[in-house]
């Protein structure tokens, strides 16, 4: 009879154990519920006058910024700059400003947890929205902030793939960006000085659909250079690399730089976006083969 009452005295305190841990992760509001806003990270009235995002997490600061139509990213650290893939930036801007139900979780924030700090500035300079990341809370799927420096928030989490400085995520990922409509494509032959060409329509537009790998602030050494490729569009703008071959460690690896030269319709705004480029990348051996490949087609 003892061991049944004792039985009945543990469920009781099992079933209260749990509902205490179910009201500490669920706080409520005098009617019952979970107190809430409906609200923005970004003031959508913004979303056509930002300037500049900066994405701080614990390894770097990638700085966006927007020049004409177009936007560059930064390594606060690696201080290299590139081009910034212009879906990925708004896409960003578009989870910031939708109207979201931010959850109230507590009158205090918790510093030693922030994950990332996302700032929003104005063309003009002037901050439009500053927020602090923190942890993701597994059992909602939210994940927690600060807008204030003073309270603490939780909102379903769709913006975790954006609180990261990696460059390789916010950068153009083409070998040869801003190549729509090329027209035609240079081999220069670094060693026998020869100079090849194609304006075959399926080798022109397998160049411009080949992607780079990690992006890096300077050349590894010793970098002797192997070619140099260009791709000429349908506007005259043209896109040359210049590739390296790295023979460290008694294995070849390709590295390149990039520079972009404007057309004739490209204002000043244009080239000084072209300009402010000032990165290297990594090619793969496989993909520099082929792209050699579609001109030793061409002989």
């Amino acid at each position: 009879m003892k061991s049944i009452q004792s039985d009945k005295i543990n469920l009781i305190l099992a079933f209260s154990a749990v509902l205490f841990t179910i009201a500490m992760l669920f706080p409520t509001n005098r009617a019952g519920k979970q107190k809430f806003i409906e609200t923005a990270l970004l003031n959508p009235k913004y979303r056509d006058e930002v300037g500049a995002i900066q994405i701080s997490d614990n390894l770097d600061t990638a700085e966006l910024k927007k020049i004409g139509d177009k936007w560059t990213v930064k390594s606060q650290n690696g201080g290299m700059t590139t081009f910034a893939d212009e879906k990925t930036v708004q896409s960003l801007i578009e989870n910031f400003i939708k109207i979201s139900k931010a959850y109230h979780v507590s009158e205090k924030i918790s510093r030693e947890n922030k994950t990332a700090t996302v700032t929003f500035t104005k063309k003009d300079g002037s901050m439009c929205s500053k927020v602090d990341f923190f942890s993701q809370n597994q059992l909602t799927s939210r994940i927690s902030l600060s807008a204030d420096s003073k309270s603490t928030w939780e909102i379903s989490d769709s913006v975790s793939q954006f609180l990261t400085s990696d460059m390789s995520f916010w950068s153009k990922k083409e070998i040869f960006p801003f190549s729509e409509n090329p027209v035609q494509a240079t081999l220069f032959d670094a060693e026998t000085s020869r100079t090849e060409m194609t304006t075959q329509k399926k080798e022109l537009d397998f160049l411009i659909s080949l992607r780079h790998g990690t992006i890096l602030p300077d050349l590894p050494q010793p970098a002797m250079l192997d070619s140099k490729l260009s791709v000429q569009n349908a506007e005259g703008r043209i896109t040359t690399i210049s590739v390296y071959k790295n023979t460290s460690n008694g294995e070849e690896s390709y590295f390149y730089t990039m520079l972009v030269k404007k057309s004739e319709i490209d204002d000043g705004t244009q080239n000084l976006f072209f300009q402010s480029e000032n990165a290297s990348y990594e090619i793969s051996g496989w993909t520099y083969k082929n792209i050699t490949s579609c001109f030793r087609q061409q002989s």
